[in-house]
């Protein structure tokens, strides 16, 4: 019994893993770099849905009709991506003030929400997050706004809380693997 046990569990392994270490990383790889794209992709649909300049100038003036539209369309916008993840998605004005979100958005610097579309990996008191942000221009072309879009990295625990064990671990398909991240230097110069 030991044997077969023993026997089966190896070529289990060869089958899901690979034959050799190189091949187990390689299929790793392909596995979290596929969670990422998948989590990318619904990022950038969560943002499209939101990214409604008219609105954005609208309710950057107080108008609240716009603003209720901008919610309303935020809230579709987070609960259209089905997933046991948390999302959040946030309007802000051109000046970075938030306008509209759904979810628990995380509070992003103000330079991350002035520039050109960015995928950068924040980490604040809700964990690890992939955010995405995208400028929002009118028909001018004039920048009225931006759109933040975040996706916890890793899937909340039983209790609903992030789990905090090791905030640098994504749960891959196949196996646990711990993110190396290079976080930028905020020191004054």
């Amino acid at each position: 019994c030991v044997l077969a046990v023993t026997a089966t569990g190896r070529i289990a392994e060869r089958v899901v893993m690979g034959p050799n270490d190189a091949a187990a990383r390689q299929r790793i790889e392909r596995d979290v770099r596929g969670a990422f794209d998948v989590m990318s992709r619904g990022l950038q649909a969560m943002a499209r849905g939101v990214a409604d300049p008219d609105a954005l100038v609208a309710a950057a003036r107080d108008d609240e009709g716009a603003a209720r539209a901008l919610f309303d369309s935020a809230q579709a916008a987070a609960v259209s991506q089905t997933s046991d993840v948390e999302l959040a998605v946030t309007a802000y004005a051109a000046a970075g003030r938030p306008i509209a979100w759904a979810g628990r958005p995380s509070e992003l610097p103000k330079d991350r929400l002035e520039g050109d579309a960015a995928w950068f990996i924040a980490q604040g008191a809700l964990g690890l997050r992939l955010v995405y942000t995208m400028p929002v221009n009118d028909a001018a072309g004039t920048r009225v706004g931006t759109i933040a879009a975040e996706q916890s990295i890793r899937p909340p625990n039983a209790s609903g809380a992030a789990a905090r064990a090791d905030p640098f671990r994504f749960p891959g398909q196949l196996t646990p693997v711990s993110l190396e991240l290079a976080f930028e230097d905020i020191r004054a110069t």
